[in-house]
């Protein structure tokens, strides 16, 4: 017999059979979880400073502490795409929770930039480099790039950033592009630190919303686990209890509670 025909889910949680596997080959992936930014004045004022005239002090530095981490796992099954297809959507418990760049820049409260034209940090990205500039930017002095064998720059050590951009590596890996690898930058990163530092815009919507969507694809790490759970509560308030009710012991073969 069909080894998928005798497979079983519960359709109110999962979308397909695809999702309910998913979800099972990711319950032992861990999660990597944001940090909260609290920073009085004078407390490393060039960061603070920054953060907040992108907006970023509004949410994104500032989400819930609360992780439903069964929530999040449920809804990167959900948002994962067997075709290998980017989502920009989930399904959590008959609720669609969107994740695209209108829906994220609105639930963090940043700027919504025209989707007709790059911004200034795309435009940015596919501009030749001027790699001296972001050496002296975020470096050390006398430090650089390691170079590959190949003879070009691959990564920058974190021992040789300056304090402030490891400071930006660090919110960069746990609130805007996940890494379980934060030794040193690698290449991309470090545009992406240099576009910050030097007052680049960036719609940070879009940012995230690629993010996620890779994340659900490759599933090697789970990230914003906190702002998926404030996402997923904020679509719906009762969906966190009713998940933690009936979606665990429902897993662990144990009768629900009652409401």
């Amino acid at each position: 017999m069909d080894e998928d025909a005798e497979f079983e889910y519960d359709q109110h949680k999962f979308t397909s059979k695809a999702a309910a596997r998913r979800f099972l080959e990711i319950m032992h992936v861990s999660i990597l979880s944001e940090r909260h930014v609290n920073l009085k004045v004078g407390e490393f004022d060039d960061f603070r400073l920054e953060l907040e005239r992108r907006k970023w002090h509004r949410v994104l530095g500032n989400l819930p502490n609360e992780v439903d981490e069964v929530l999040v796992k449920e809804f990167y099954a959900n948002a994962y795409n067997s075709d290998g297809s980017l989502p920009c959507q989930a399904k959590v418990w008959g609720k669609m929770i969107k994740f695209n760049r209108k829906a994220l820049n609105t639930f963090l409260r940043t700027p919504i930039f025209p989707a007709d034209r790059n911004t200034p940090y795309g435009d940015f990205l596919i501009e030749d480099k001027d790699l001296e500039a972001i050496v002296a930017r975020l470096c050390i002095l006398g430090e650089s790039y390691v170079i590959g064998v190949s003879r070009t720059p691959v990564r920058i050590l974190r021992k040789h950033l300056n304090s402030l951009a490891h400071i930006w590596s660090v919110f960069s890996y746990n609130n805007i592009s996940p890494n379980t690898h934060t030794s040193d930058i690698n290449l991309e990163r470090s545009y992406l630190i240099f576009a910050i530092m030097t007052k680049i815009e960036n719609d940070i919507g879009v940012v995230i919303s690629q993010e996620i969507a890779l994340i659900a694809s490759n599933a090697t790490k789970l990230g914003f686990p906190a702002l998926i759970t404030a996402l997923c509560k904020a679509k719906d308030r009762f969906l966190a209890l009713v998940h933690r009710m009936y979606l665990v012991p429902h897993l662990l073969k144990l009768p629900p509670r009652q409401l």
